[in-house]
């Protein structure tokens, strides 16, 4: 009798248990609403939308919101994200073009997407539950089947499509830069030249900000800034090293001119580079809108690795060059230190470096620190000034072969369309122009170059006509004079370029077969007659491969006046 309550109340227990297998089976229906848009959501939430817990599970009474998640931490960030995005492109687009407003609807509808899929997360649960409702009434229906496949299948015919269409606007409109890279043309002139600047900015020269944009519209020169007044302070420093050389020397002979030219040449570049990054934006537009028009020819190929070439090997040879100069004094200053019982770093900047700075102002190893940095800044532009030259040199000659090429396929495919001929020498006129506006730029570089060079090669010359007994300098002065008139030579070389590039569009336009032959072809080699596309140094003088032998035989000529006026300097040894 006492064990039958426990039966009747375990039976009844059984009998109140709900069924659970046949309301959610094991196998659940893989053609259900929540089972479909499994993937779907699970999209969404790989990018940062739709914080929802539980869809991978099979019942739908898991599926969760709440605020405490990962998930929703990870859409807020998105979202912050996104408003960030917003503000810069508002700050920096002035609306005024089709492309940009294209970009502020992107964001826009970025933005509102997101919060509508944040809002849509918190009622899914419920509108889930109302959709299995409705599928549980319809169990005596026939079933759907692939559903999941076609759904997919749509999924990444439609993605595949479309997802290049918001990737393009962002891509050209974004200013940020951060969802997309830009695919700028690598081997543009504003491209090609970011390494050249970056450099100059590590040394104080070309205070300009954007240089590392891919967009050349974001170019701007500001007073107001750090690197202005890294450039200023710089400049300062020069200036009253030079002015403490020119105290202290007595300007005896010709070599001791040199550190007096050397600081002067500085001087004078740190401020003709000042000057050119205030046009610098301008300048990058006008070669922009050459390159633009200029999109239909064969593009140019290696730019920026033939750039990082040049610049790698003439700065080490000379970063080599100054480390054994360097070198030589540091011995010198270990000597003396022994002699005097002074420390090295004492003899080598108060005696050996700056003896005219410190005749001035009291010894401190900090300033001579600084002052070594400024040496190593004036040694640095030494040799930059030759290697932008070339750099911009090349960056034009690789855009006036392009037109060669052009021309030697028309001719070589005997084109009769004058459409074609007036649109390349419409082109070649663009580039002519160009050149003018690089003439203006860089004439007083290159004339800086080229006094300067022929300068300290004769200084050169000149020391070597004294005894040497030291070996180490005699290996220092030969690889010092073979870097001279390697970057002399290198000038030419890449200068003249431009000048035979321009002769082999006269020699291919005066031999174009007969039947080609029209109005525009001889437009076109009238323009050629008349105007000549080469560098110049303010017009005394072209940059031509024949330069090198006008150069060597100035050089002859001013060694011998040198040797003549010198004659008792060079027969002794300095004390």
């Amino acid at each position: 009798m006492g064990q039958l309550p426990r039966i009747q109340d375990f039976s009844n227990r059984n009998a109140m248990k709900p069924p659970q297998k046949l309301l959610f089976p094991n196998i659940p229906n893989p053609n259900s609403f929540y089972h479909s848009m499994k993937l779907t959501l699970c999209l969404l939430q790989l990018f940062g939308y739709l914080p929802l817990k539980g869809i991978n599970k099979t019942n739908h009474r898991d599926l969760r919101f709440t605020w405490r998640s990962w998930r929703v931490l990870y859409n807020f960030l998105s979202e912050c994200g996104f408003i960030l995005n917003f503000v810069m492109l508002c700050k920096n687009k002035r609306l005024s073009t089709m492309l940009e407003i294209n970009a502020f609807i992107f964001q826009i509808e970025c933005i509102l997407l997101s919060m509508m899929f944040f809002r849509l997360a918190m009622k899914w649960p419920k509108f889930v539950k109302e959709w299995y409702i409705v599928e549980q009434s319809m169990k005596s229906y026939e079933l759907a089947f692939n559903l999941k496949r076609k759904i997919i299948i749509i999924m990444i015919v439609i993605m595949f499509v479309a997802l290049n269409f918001p990737y393009k606007i962002v891509e050209n409109n974004n200013p940020s830069k951060l969802l997309f890279k830009d695919s700028a043309n690598p081997n543009s002139f504003h491209d090609a030249m970011k390494l050249p600047l970056a450099m100059l900015q590590a040394f104080s020269y070309f205070p300009i900000n954007g240089i590392n944009r891919n967009d050349y519209r974001y170019l701007k020169f500001k007073w107001i800034h750090w690197k202005v007044g890294y450039n200023l302070l710089c400049q300062l420093g020069f200036i009253l090293n030079f002015i403490w050389i020119c105290q202290h020397n007595e300007f005896n002979n010709i070599l001791q001119i040199n550190a007096v030219c050397f600081q002067a040449e500085c001087i004078v570049l740190s401020v003709l580079f000042l000057h050119l990054a205030m046009v610098w934006p301008r300048f990058v537009k006008e070669w922009t809108v050459v390159e633009l028009s200029m999109k239909k020819y064969e593009p140019p190929t290696n730019l920026k690795r033939k750039i990082a070439i040049i610049i790698t090997v003439l700065m080490c040879m000379a970063i080599f060059e100054h480390l054994m100069v360097t070198c030589d004094r540091l011995m010198f200053a270990t000597t003396l230190a022994r002699e005097s019982g002074q420390g090295i770093f004492y003899e080598y900047l108060h005696n050996i470096m700056f003896p005219e700075v410190f005749k001035s102002v009291p010894y401190s190893t900090w300033l001579g620190i600084v002052l070594q940095i400024f040496v190593f800044q004036r040694t640095f532009m030494w040799t930059f000034l030759d290697v932008f030259i070339i750099v911009v040199s090349t960056c034009f000659h690789f855009r006036l072969k392009q037109i060669s090429k052009k021309l030697h396929s028309l001719s070589r495919l005997q084109v009769l369309d004058q459409k074609v001929w007036r649109s390349v020498r419409e082109d070649y006129v663009r580039l002519s122009k160009l050149c003018d506006v690089i003439n203006k730029r860089l004439c007083w570089f290159i004339i800086i170059s080229y006094l300067t060079n022929i300068y300290h090669i004769l200084s050169q010359l000149f020391s070597s006509l004294k005894p040497m007994d030291d070996t180490f300098q005699k290996v220092y002065f030969y690889i010092s004079f073979f870097l001279l008139i390697l970057r002399v030579t290198l000038v030419c070389f890449f200068g003249g370029c431009i000048y035979d590039e321009h002769n082999e569009i006269v020699k291919v336009l005066t031999s174009v077969p007969s039947s080609v032959y029209n109005v525009e072809v001889e437009r076109f080699i009238s323009h050629l007659s008349t105007s000549e596309v080469v560098l110049t140094g303010k017009h005394f003088f072209n940059i031509t491969r024949n330069l090198i032998l006008k150069v060597a035989s100035a050089v002859v000529t001013y060694e011998l006046v040198l040797i003549q006026f010198n004659t008792q300097e060079f027969k002794r040894k300095d004390p």
